[in-house]
């Protein structure tokens, strides 16, 4: 059986925290994406809202750029050494 960790997700950015540097010198951006939709599940239409704690590896973007931003990104899921839930960027656009 084929592993498969993708994820897209809309949203907006509510939260973006200083950039930081890996011991290699990779800027990591780090922000919070809130998302909300209407989803239809067995029948009925639910309210769905999250938010999830996100991180880029050496982007190009900067921080004001992102703050406040209705985005698409792709990525995968992993866990931090807290074991909390976190979306790592590889792809990220700004729409609206």
């Amino acid at each position: 059986m084929e592993t498969k960790n993708t994820l897209e997700l809309s949203g907006q950015i509510v939260k973006v925290y200083p950039t930081k540097k890996t011991p290699f010198g990779l800027l990591v951006m780090s922000f919070i994406l809130e998302h909300n939709s209407i989803i239809e599940e067995a029948g009925q239409s639910r309210q769905v809202k999250c938010r999830i704690y996100c991180i880029m590896v050496d982007s190009n973007f900067k921080e004001a750029e992102l703050n406040n931003k209705n985005v698409v990104v792709h990525g995968f899921l992993s866990q931090n050494a807290k074991m909390q839930l976190v979306l790592h960027i590889n792809k990220l656009n700004i729409f609206g």
